[in-house]
């Protein structure tokens, strides 16, 4: 970490896993999904206002040989 390179999933959620036990958080609840419900929740407790939106994601070819 700290190579200026975006985390993998893989990545983030051996993160997320290793300062769930940490914090003593059983390891089934442990999702990214859980993570992403969580800051939703979050945000929302502190009364962030409007629709939340996701965002709009554009596909990307693969380039040959890649894949």
């Amino acid at each position: 970490m700290g190579g200026g390179r975006p985390l993998s999933t893989s990545e983030l959620l051996l993160n997320l896993k290793l300062y769930g036990k940490l914090a003593g958080v059983p390891e089934e609840k442990l999702t990214l999904m859980a993570l992403r419900r969580t800051a939703m929740r979050l945000r929302l407790d502190e009364g962030e206002e409007g629709e939340m939106r996701v965002p709009v994601r554009q596909g990307k070819p693969f380039r040959p040989g890649e894949g």
